[in-house]
Protein backbone atom coordinates (compact mmCIF):
# COMPACT_ATOMS: atom_id res chain seq x y z
CA UNK A 1 0.00 0.00 0.00
CA UNK A 2 1.43 3.42 -0.66
CA UNK A 3 1.48 6.70 0.51
CA UNK A 4 -0.88 7.85 -1.71
CA UNK A 5 -3.36 5.13 -0.71
CA UNK A 6 -2.88 5.85 2.81
CA UNK A 7 -3.71 9.57 1.79
CA UNK A 8 -6.99 8.60 0.07
CA UNK A 9 -7.94 6.58 2.78
CA UNK A 10 -7.56 9.06 5.51
CA UNK A 11 -9.68 11.58 3.37
CA UNK A 12 -12.43 8.96 2.98
CA UNK A 13 -12.22 8.39 7.16
CA UNK A 14 -12.15 12.17 7.66
CA UNK A 15 -14.88 12.70 5.52
CA UNK A 16 -16.95 10.01 7.48
CA UNK A 17 -16.09 11.25 10.25
CA UNK A 18 -17.22 14.84 9.32
CA UNK A 19 -20.81 13.65 8.41
CA UNK A 20 -21.35 11.37 11.82
CA UNK A 21 -20.05 14.76 13.77
CA UNK A 22 -22.57 16.89 11.98
CA UNK A 23 -25.35 14.00 12.65
CA UNK A 24 -24.27 14.00 16.00
CA UNK A 25 -24.38 18.18 16.43
CA UNK A 26 -28.46 17.67 14.56
CA UNK A 27 -29.33 15.72 17.34
CA UNK A 28 -27.82 17.45 20.06
CA UNK A 29 -29.37 20.59 18.47
CA UNK A 30 -32.73 18.53 18.07
CA UNK A 31 -32.71 17.73 21.75
CA UNK A 32 -32.24 21.03 22.78
CA UNK A 33 -34.80 22.78 20.85
CA UNK A 34 -37.09 20.29 22.53
CA UNK A 35 -35.85 20.98 25.90
CA UNK A 36 -35.85 24.90 25.12
CA UNK A 37 -39.47 24.50 23.87
CA UNK A 38 -40.41 22.54 27.53
CA UNK A 39 -38.85 25.34 29.69
CA UNK A 40 -40.97 28.15 27.65
CA UNK A 41 -44.32 26.47 28.60
CA UNK A 42 -43.08 25.90 31.93
CA UNK A 43 -42.18 29.53 32.37
CA UNK A 44 -45.86 30.03 30.81
CA UNK A 45 -47.36 28.38 33.47
CA UNK A 46 -44.94 29.77 36.31
CA UNK A 47 -46.12 33.40 35.46
CA UNK A 48 -49.74 32.64 35.22
CA UNK A 49 -50.02 30.09 38.46
CA UNK A 50 -49.57 33.37 40.78
CA UNK A 51 -51.83 35.88 39.14
CA UNK A 52 -54.52 32.92 39.29
CA UNK A 53 -54.00 32.06 42.72
CA UNK A 54 -54.24 35.90 43.65
CA UNK A 55 -57.38 36.17 42.16
CA UNK A 56 -58.67 33.12 44.55
CA UNK A 57 -56.91 34.41 47.54
CA UNK A 58 -57.97 37.94 47.05
CA UNK A 59 -62.06 38.44 47.25
CA UNK A 60 -61.60 41.99 46.07
CA UNK A 61 -59.46 41.00 42.68
CA UNK A 62 -62.05 38.19 42.37
CA UNK A 63 -64.48 40.51 42.58
CA UNK A 64 -63.36 43.00 40.27
CA UNK A 65 -62.83 40.39 37.83
CA UNK A 66 -66.82 39.85 38.06
CA UNK A 67 -67.92 43.04 38.13
CA UNK A 68 -65.90 44.37 35.55
CA UNK A 69 -67.15 41.37 33.23
CA UNK A 70 -70.75 41.57 34.18
CA UNK A 71 -70.79 45.45 35.09
CA UNK A 72 -68.46 47.20 33.78
CA UNK A 73 -70.27 50.51 33.28
CA UNK A 74 -71.47 50.36 36.88
CA UNK A 75 -68.07 50.01 38.62
CA UNK A 76 -66.42 53.75 39.30
CA UNK A 77 -63.90 55.20 37.11
CA UNK A 78 -61.02 53.51 39.62
CA UNK A 79 -62.65 50.50 39.33
CA UNK A 80 -63.08 50.70 35.55
CA UNK A 81 -59.25 51.69 35.10
CA UNK A 82 -58.04 48.79 36.98
CA UNK A 83 -60.15 46.44 35.39
CA UNK A 84 -58.79 47.26 32.37
CA UNK A 85 -55.76 47.36 33.93
CA UNK A 86 -55.74 43.22 34.18
CA UNK A 87 -57.04 43.56 30.99
CA UNK A 88 -54.35 44.65 29.38
CA UNK A 89 -51.74 42.09 32.00
CA UNK A 90 -53.82 39.04 30.68
CA UNK A 91 -53.39 40.14 27.26
CA UNK A 92 -49.69 41.28 27.65
CA UNK A 93 -49.73 37.78 28.45
CA UNK A 94 -51.56 36.03 26.09
CA UNK A 95 -49.27 38.34 23.37
CA UNK A 96 -45.82 36.54 24.46
CA UNK A 97 -47.71 32.98 24.33
CA UNK A 98 -48.59 33.67 20.60
CA UNK A 99 -45.77 35.25 19.67
CA UNK A 100 -43.69 32.41 21.12
CA UNK A 101 -45.67 29.91 18.89
CA UNK A 102 -45.28 32.31 15.81
CA UNK A 103 -41.94 32.14 16.03
CA UNK A 104 -41.51 28.14 16.97
CA UNK A 105 -40.90 28.38 20.22
CA UNK A 106 -44.03 26.33 21.59
CA UNK A 107 -45.36 23.61 19.16
CA UNK A 108 -48.73 23.79 18.39
CA UNK A 109 -49.57 21.02 21.08
CA UNK A 110 -48.45 23.30 23.37
CA UNK A 111 -50.30 26.21 21.85
CA UNK A 112 -53.27 24.79 21.83
CA UNK A 113 -54.58 24.62 25.30
CA UNK A 114 -53.46 28.69 25.39
CA UNK A 115 -55.46 29.14 23.09
CA UNK A 116 -58.35 27.13 24.18
CA UNK A 117 -57.95 29.70 27.27
CA UNK A 118 -57.99 32.86 25.93
CA UNK A 119 -60.88 32.23 24.30
CA UNK A 120 -62.77 30.99 27.79
CA UNK A 121 -60.78 34.80 28.50
CA UNK A 122 -63.04 36.93 25.97
CA UNK A 123 -65.75 35.16 26.51
CA UNK A 124 -66.20 35.45 30.38
CA UNK A 125 -64.20 38.80 30.34
CA UNK A 126 -66.62 40.14 27.46
CA UNK A 127 -63.19 41.10 25.93
CA UNK A 128 -65.35 42.33 22.52
CA UNK A 129 -66.32 44.89 24.96
CA UNK A 130 -62.90 46.33 25.93
CA UNK A 131 -60.72 45.35 22.75
CA UNK A 132 -60.64 48.62 21.26
CA UNK A 133 -59.68 50.90 24.05
CA UNK A 134 -56.88 48.57 24.82
CA UNK A 135 -55.56 47.07 21.47
CA UNK A 136 -53.03 49.70 20.75
CA UNK A 137 -50.95 48.50 23.41
CA UNK A 138 -50.16 45.43 21.23
CA UNK A 139 -48.71 44.17 18.16
CA UNK A 140 -49.77 44.55 14.70
CA UNK A 141 -50.45 40.85 13.89
CA UNK A 142 -51.18 39.91 17.70
CA UNK A 143 -54.12 42.65 17.20
CA UNK A 144 -54.82 40.67 13.44
CA UNK A 145 -55.18 37.67 15.22
CA UNK A 146 -57.34 38.76 18.58
CA UNK A 147 -59.66 40.92 16.01
CA UNK A 148 -60.04 37.19 14.10
CA UNK A 149 -60.78 35.36 17.13
CA UNK A 150 -63.13 38.06 18.40
CA UNK A 151 -64.98 37.97 15.20
CA UNK A 152 -64.87 34.54 14.28
CA UNK A 153 -66.18 33.76 18.05
CA UNK A 154 -68.89 36.35 17.63
CA UNK A 155 -70.16 34.46 14.43
CA UNK A 156 -69.87 31.50 15.97
CA UNK A 157 -72.00 32.27 19.26
CA UNK A 158 -74.46 34.15 16.30
CA UNK A 159 -75.05 30.80 14.89
CA UNK A 160 -75.84 28.80 17.91
CA UNK A 161 -78.51 31.28 18.77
Amino acid sequence: MSWSDLGNMALVAQAVFFIVSVWFLWLELRENTKLTRARNVQSLVDISIPFHIEIVKDRELNELCLRGSQNFEKLDQVDQNRYLQLMVWWMIFYENIYYQWKNNFLEYESYKPWESYILYFMRTQKLHLHWDKIKENFQGSFVAYMDDMLKSDKLLLESQK
